[in-house]
């Protein structure tokens, strides 16, 4: 076993010479510093989407015409506080008949804007009463003793509360992603779907790069393992050998095969380490899925020697395999969309029901069918 083993030790040595590996390691490396950016964070919702301002040009009129009266009120208060620049560009807008769309951006930007100022309270003017107990408790702390996220939420309830027709109810936690140290905008989450929201993300990047860009790469990268052994003295040094030559084209093979194996490990074993450990969530189909592609990786790569041992040629190998490969996708595609999609399954039965003494089935497709003892 030791000349095949040392051929094994020989591939390596020759992916280190070419840099190759080198290379995919540190691509490996940079993918998970870039995961390892992202974090899902709970906090009070307070920020306000677009979707849940209900109406703005009523709520933009309503705010308007508060501020020309003179008793005080939450809608003048909330106008008073705007920014000049937002008062003068509504008060344009309004008398033209501008679209919703056309006023929800200003009006959404000065209100989230609104949620962090501590002046916005006036108990005189505002319906503390209409609070909920989180709001009342708030309240009781005053403004001032707040930190910025209860500020926020503070404010938040208090205009839900004044304004319940133009602005939705809020959820009391949401999710925020943050890319080290800075907001994503990706909208209100509920907090309970946290963990579905990682094992999303992780399948789609994992599919991404270990799906046809993993694949592909592999492919690339080990199609010359083979035709290289053919090259001016290099089959003779391995032939003097006590090794056959069955034994040496197997030991480039699986060469080939553990030298994409590494790269997958590091990729998958540390995306499962980093989300495991930064987020409490242990997926451990990540691990598993390193021998599902390395078996779908061996499949194409046997076509890949096999060509590279009869044309030795690293191009010829490359061409062949992705011609497999696209051949295999159409005939899956004709499987699954034509076959399956167009054939079987408007014939295919998914239930059989019996009602008053007869026998009735549905289709796929939603046809009921009728049994005829004939």
């Amino acid at each position: 076993m030791r000349p095949y083993f040392a051929i094994l030790v020989d591939a390596f040595r020759e992916a280190l010479a070419s840099r190759v590996l080198w290379v995919l390691l540190l691509i490996s490396a940079i993918v998970l510093v870039g995961l390892a950016g992202f974090t899902l964070d709970e906090q009070a919702s307070s920020t306000i989407y677009a979707g849940e301002l209900l109406n703005p040009r009523e709520f933009a009129t309503a705010l308007k015409t508060a501020s020309e009266r003179t008793a005080a009120s939450p809608g003048k208060r909330v106008w008073l506080l705007f920014p000049e620049e937002t008062q003068v560009k509504l008060s344009e807008l309004l008398p033209k008949g501008a679209d919703q769309d056309t006023l929800l951006l200003p009006l959404q930007t000065a209100l989230n804007r609104l949620l962090h100022d501590r002046h916005l309270i006036d108990v005189g003017a505002w319906p503390t009463a209409v609070l909920d107990p989180e709001g009342t408790e708030l309240l009781k702390e005053g403004p001032s003793q707040l930190s910025a996220p209860e500020l926020a939420r503070l404010n938040r309830l208090l205009l839900e509360a004044a304004f319940p027709r133009d602005i939705a109810p809020s959820r009391e936690r949401e999710l925020v992603v943050h890319y080290y140290g800075l907001e994503v905008p990706t909208g209100a989450m509920p907090p309970l779907r946290r963990d579905y929201l990682i094992r999303a993300a992780v399948g789609t990047v994992s599919s991404f790069f270990l799906g046809y860009l993993g694949l592909f790469a592999g492919i690339i990268v080990t199609s010359n393992v083979i035709p290289q052994t053919f090259e001016p003295g290099a089959v003779d040094l391995l032939l003097s050998k006590p090794v056959n030559r069955m034994g040496v084209y197997l030991s480039k093979f699986f060469g080939g095969t553990l030298f994409v194996l590494l790269n997958t490990t590091l990729l998958l074993g540390g995306m499962w380490l980093m989300v495991g450990f930064r987020h409490g969530v242990w997926i451990h189909s990540l691990v598993l899925c390193i021998p599902v592609f390395l078996f779908w990786f061996m499949v194409f790569f046997s076509i890949s020697a096999l060509v590279g041992l009869i044309w030795r040629n690293s191009i010829v190998a490359i061409c062949v395999t992705i011609g497999v490969w696209g051949l295999c996708a159409v005939l899956s595609f004709v499987k699954n969309q034509v076959i399956e999609a167009m054939i079987l399954d408007p014939a295919r039965l998914t239930r059989i029901v019996p009602a008053r003494g007869e026998l009735f089935a549905a289709t796929d497709t939603g046809q009921v069918a009728r049994w005829n003892p004939a």
